[in-house]
């Protein structure tokens, strides 16, 4: 006799192989103006392991900000970027509470095609 299509989906869940969940990456702010401003840096909880464990994380921003001076010792600026970000990282354990991690972030910007003006198309 064959199963009930309607318990199709709670036979695939039984069936399922049990599967190793992904840990939360490790935060930067990929804004350089924000990142000046706060210490804020995010380590997620690092569970016990044998051996080493590896990460990439891949990052992309287009930002635009504009900070206006409110005041004489401020200073104007304006960000219009489109940032990239490779993040790779190794973490060992080195005992029961203690952990290294070790990172090497890499960072490309990607420029916009030039502007050609009418000028420019004439000579």
């Amino acid at each position: 006799m064959a199963a009930s299509p309607r318990f199709a989906p709670l036979l695939a869940l039984l069936a399922a192989a049990p599967c190793a969940a992904q840990s939360l990456p490790i935060y930067h702010s990929l804004n350089p103006a924000a990142e000046s401003r706060s210490g804020l840096y995010f380590q997620p909880l690092v569970a016990p392991t044998v051996g080493w464990r590896f990460q990439v994380g891949v990052d992309y921003a287009s930002m635009l900000e504009f900070g206006l001076r409110t005041s004489v010792a401020d200073t104007s600026y304006m960000l219009d970027a489109e940032v990239l970000r490779l993040n790779l990282s190794a973490t060992h354990d080195l005992g029961a509470r203690s952990f290294l991690v070790a990172e090497l972030p890499l960072f490309s910007r990607l420029d916009p095609p030039p502007v050609r003006s009418s000028a420019d198309s004439r000579s």
